[in-house]
């Protein structure tokens, strides 16, 4: 049977069981749903909501969801594009989870790589009309509550549990809440949810080793290799400690770098990277458009310990500023067994400034 299929019967099944009264969240008397922003698409009720194709269930990926463009505008009563007019699947690890004051079950989905996209099951109290999923909604409430205890704080499972989570796609504002990626892109609502789904094995955490000396630059004395005043301190930039590296900022014609020479072991099946990073800029959109063009760059190279380049892995630019630190990966697999540079480089023009922030490196062994 069909992903399709079987999601179809599912969804019939939960339809009659709603209307017997078996499945419905049993509302307490004080119930209250004060969500607000686009609550109409979030649950259903929005004038499109009809037209969303359930006869189709595209399988995408954390990864794929979170290169999504976000759409402008994002109307509270419409759905903004295809993306929010699909239902997709993707299969992952839940990691962390809560009820938040809207009474929706905040469910932070990862991959392997620890990169987060975020699922929302509504409470079917605070569907404010008749919605498509409300059936697949109180199914999938169902069996979150047949899993896992949800309050309105954190609750996490450090050995992270398999799920495969089907919800129609929908944008929340950039980097909204935790475990939200910066384009806002969410399951929300969630029509069904299987918890250790076959085919799918827990991850083993990561272990991190002292592969990098002084990951968040507040050692005295530093192995770091940085442009002057890059390695400041500056408590409310940084993301913890006191000291972070600031590539950039300037607003005028500069070239700040920041390397490190690092050896990495040869008996790890894979090595990533890990970094955070923020970008802030003051470099305007073009005329009559939404994005301003790409002025000032940080690149990130893995050079040979003599400074033979081999790879740039990693390129951002002013368009990709965010208002908070993100984590970043880089997959270094390819060069176990060797000594390599990570040479980062932050390149401005002549005017508005980009500062490029990083803090708390680690190599993580799998």
């Amino acid at each position: 049977m069909s992903p399709s299929a079987a999601l179809r019967i599912l969804l019939l099944t939960a339809t009659i069981l709603v209307a017997g009264g078996t499945l419905v969240d049993a509302a307490p008397v004080a119930l209250t749903c004060p969500g607000k922003e686009r609550w109409p698409v979030k649950t259903g009720t929005d004038a499109d909501a009809a037209r969303v194709d359930m006869s189709q269930i595209v399988q995408t990926t954390v990864v794929e969801m979170r290169s999504w463009p976000a759409p402008r505008p994002r109307p509270n009563d419409r759905r903004a594009n295809a993306v929010e007019m699909t239902v997709y699947s993707v299969t992952g690890f839940l990691t962390k989870w809560k009820r938040e004051p809207d009474q929706d079950y905040h469910l932070i989905i990862a991959d392997e790589d620890r990169r987060t996209i975020i699922a929302e099951v509504p409470h079917t109290g605070c569907i404010r009309g008749t919605s498509p999923f409300a059936a697949g909604i109180a199914i999938s409430r169902d069996a979150v509550d047949d899993e896992i205890n949800v309050t309105g704080r954190y609750a996490t499972d450090a050995a992270k549990i398999p799920v495969r989570v089907t919800g129609v796609g929908f944008f929340d504002k950039s980097a909204h809440g935790t475990g939200a990626p910066p384009n806002g892109i969410e399951l929300h609502p969630v029509i069904a949810i299987t918890f250790n789904p076959s085919g799918v094995t827990p991850v083993t955490p990561p272990s991190a080793t002292r592969v990098i000396s002084d990951p968040g630059f507040e050692a005295t004395t530093t192995t770091w290799v940085a442009s002057e005043s890059v390695i400041t301190h500056a408590t409310e930039r940084s993301r913890t400690g006191k000291k972070f590296a600031w590539l950039g900022g300037y607003g005028s014609v500069h070239t700040d770098t920041l390397s490190q020479e690092v050896a990495l072991p040869s008996s790890a099946a894979r090595i990533t990277l890990t970094y955070w990073l923020r970008i802030d800029t003051s470099e305007l959109p073009s005329k009559g458009s939404f994005e301003s063009k790409i002025f000032d760059t940080l690149t990130l190279e893995i050079r040979t310990a003599g400074g033979a380049p081999l790879s740039t892995p990693a390129e951002y630019n002013n368009r990709d500023a965010r208002e908070s630190y993100e984590r970043r990966v880089v997959d270094l697999s390819r060069y176990a067994g060797q000594t390599v540079v990570m040479l980062f480089t932050a390149v401005e023009d002549r005017s508005r400034q980009t500062s490029f922030l990083l803090d708390d490196f680690a190599i993580e062994l799998r």
